[in-house]
């Protein structure tokens, strides 16, 4: 199966603009490609970057071409507690004690011995260097003893196993210990629905450890580790210090039940090309989610022509996930698609834990770690009630532990139409709606992208919106910003992860969500895959499934005719700025974007949609002067500096690092 992406842009002769908004590939194309198929298109310079996989050249690798690594997934030892002789702790300890020693020594390929959930790609792991040293110097100690039981492994490690004279099964092993590589899929922290990008510590290491290990952990084991994951997520500590002790202690209590034992980690290397004519440079590779992220998307340039050229890119699968932006784009061809198609608010710093604003600017954040001082919250602030999502005002009296002034830059969706502040307060409307609906009614994807809001979602107060004039090229260009204050119930040490908790945003216009709530109200289809599964109907799918899609068009052109306003907007404090005369305009704008594009992906993003095939989809870029990041936005985030520990020493209860 092969899919791949391009855009001609009329360029008058003599004259260049000084600004370009969007981004530098005037065209996208992707590819699905098998590692074989992409090594040949790399090496023949008809591919510029291969995304999630590594390719399978027949000889050496050419010099044109070049890696980024990532961290790739975990490997662990999984002992079963129903086995004889693992119910206790200490057993399974001296178990999981053998495997992960004979390990240290395997011949190196993707996997690094590493016997601590916290790697190098983890921002978090300098509070832990000197555990995993320490952990490394155990385990080399007890490479010379062998445990009697067998193993149940397989790949090279399993081989590596067999050779050193351990009993190794393929298949389930008696003994109830086994080495289990946990894929990319599974270590990576799922993201929230299309609004927000997921908990804003979802790269944090201690947080990796948690997601890893907690499936293994008994009731006394959990009940020890969790008040501690909760405190680091609710940024119940005072400073640093206590910050990095709390995760210690996490870390410690995750391990102590050793069900589950970290070995290690595999690396994932992402090929692309870099020869002097064709390949691509300005690469921003994250440390945990590689080039599949969107800062390297923004600031990605072609050698051959940096901001009017195609770039072409691959997958090794192509997308199964549905299109939706409400609980789809969950593959890894997905996510690719959602970053060129849709901005987030805010996105994922590289090789850090932190965020770098998207859309808006955090213009100011105040954040009381102490419980015992808060913010008070305006009375006409806004809180949806659950289960009809309508805005009413909080009323007084109600505290927050912090407050976020966001400036959000607005810019028309596809379909022609301004972000307005409905659309902005509407992903607020839809979560409170929908964890609110009767059990029978509820999607438990949408219950867990929405629950971090839900919980700490205080209220959220319009400041104003600003409308005027810029000049751009000599070219006058309106534009508008909206200001929105939100008061949520969270602290942290960086500010832009309390920012990113709970942004008022969305990358689709509100009647595309009210479009798929009203799918799922007449049982036409689900939000997620595992809803859709469950009823027997559909994933809703906006550009993919044209059975969907025709169904879909007919009921924009039911709900235009009756005006249709979702129950979040019909009443309430938006009642007044979604009267029924602009919901029929919003839906005549959807039917008229469907009509032109045959798709239903509306977004405010830098791309669009234009073909899509069995074997290649393509993306085009909008170069029009409303967007509100220009060429250049995100570059210094390309090639960023970087650190590595080059000593650690301890005395006493400090630890000190030495760093260049």
């Amino acid at each position: 199966m092969m899919w791949m992406f391009g855009t001609a842009v009329r360029v008058l002769a003599g004259h260049e603009v000084t600004y370009y908004p969007a981004f530098y590939p005037s065209e996208i194309t992707l590819s699905a490609l098998s590692p074989e198929a992409a090594a040949k298109e790399l090496a023949a310079n008809r591919l510029h970057v291969y995304f999630g996989g590594a390719p399978r050249f027949p000889e050496a690798i050419p010099e044109t071409i070049r890696s980024a690594p990532s961290l790739g997934g975990y490997v662990v030892v999984t002992l079963d507690p129903a086995a004889p002789g693992l119910a206790k702790a200490d057993a399974r300890c001296a178990a999981a004690a053998q495997v992960v020693s004979a390990l240290a020594d395997a011949p190196a390929g993707d996997f690094v011995f590493h016997p601590y959930p916290i790697t190098p790609f983890h921002e978090d792991y300098v509070a832990h260097a000197d555990r995993v040293r320490k952990d490394r110097q155990q385990a080399d100690a007890r490479l010379s003893s062998r445990h009697g039981r067998a193993v149940q492994a397989g790949g090279a490690l399993g081989r590596h196993l067999t050779q050193g004279g351990w009993t190794v099964n393929t298949e389930k092993s008696p003994s109830g210990v086994a080495l289990v590589d946990l894929p990319e899929e599974q270590v990576l922290a799922p993201g929230g629905m299309g609004s927000w990008a997921g908990p804003p510590w979802i790269k944090e290491g201690w947080y990796e450890a948690w997601r890893l290990l907690v499936p293994g952990l008994d009731g006394k084991a959990l009940a020890k580790a969790k008040p501690l994951a909760d405190r680091l997520m609710r940024g119940d500590f005072d400073g640093p210090v206590e910050s990095f002790n709390l995760e210690r202690k996490l870390v410690d209590a995750l391990m102590a039940s050793c069900t589950r034992v970290v070995a290690g980690y595999t690396v994932r290397r992402e090929f692309y090309n870099y020869d002097y004519a064709f390949g691509i440079e300005n690469i921003a590779p994250d440390s945990v989610q590689g080039l599949n992220n969107p800062v390297f998307l923004r600031t990605v340039k072609l050698k051959d022509f940096p901001w009017n050229g195609p770039l072409f890119g691959a997958t090794p699968a192509g997308p199964k996930a549905a299109w939706n932006p409400v609980a789809g784009f969950g593959d890894a061809a997905g996510r690719l698609a959602w970053s060129i198609v849709a901005d987030d608010a805010f996105m994922n710093l590289p090789d850090s834990s932190s965020w770098v604003p998207n859309r808006m600017d955090a213009l100011k954040t105040e954040v009381f770690q102490s419980r015992a001082v808060s913010i008070p919250v305006p009375a006409d602030a806004l809180l949806p009630e659950s289960g009809t999502g309508i805005l009413r005002a909080v009323g007084p009296g109600k505290k927050s532990r912090a407050r976020v002034v966001y400036r959000v830059l607005a810019s028309p969706f596809l379909d022609g139409l301004d972000t307005e502040i409905e659309d902005l307060l509407y992903p607020y409307a839809f979560a409170f709606r929908w964890a609110g609906m009767p059990e029978d009614r509820r999607d438990p994807a949408v219950m867990a992208a929405t629950a971090l809001v839900r919980e700490r979602l205080v209220g959220v107060r319009v400041v104003g919106t600003r409308r005027y004039v810029d000049q751009m090229a000599g070219v006058e260009v309106p534009r508008v910003e909206h200001t929105i204050e939100v008061y949520v119930n969270h602290a942290a040490l960086d500010s832009r992860q309390v920012a990113a908790l709970a942004s008022p945003w969305s990358a689709v216009p509100w009647q595309v969500v009210a479009l798929l709530e009203e799918a799922v109200t007449r049982g036409w289809g689900a939000f997620s895959e595992q809803e859709a599964q469950r009823r027997g109907v559909p994933w809703l799918d906006l550009a993919r499934d044209p059975q969907m899609l025709a169904r879909l068009r007919q009921l924009i052109a039911e709900l235009r005719s009756a005006q249709y306003r979702p129950p979040e907007l019909a009443s309430g404090a938006l009642a007044e700025r979604v009267t029924p005369e602009s919901a029929q305009k919003r839906w005549a704008a959807l039917a008229a974007f469907a009509d032109e594009h045959g798709h239903l992906l509306d977004t405010n993003g830098p791309y669009v949609l234009k073909r899509l095939a069995a074997d290649r989809i393509r993306f085009e870029v909008v170069r029009d002067f409303r967007y509100a990041v220009g060429l250049g936005t995100f570059n210094l985030l390309a090639d960023a500096p970087s650190a590595r520990v080059t000593a650690i020493q301890r005395k006493g209860r400090q630890v000190r690092f030495e760093a260049e």
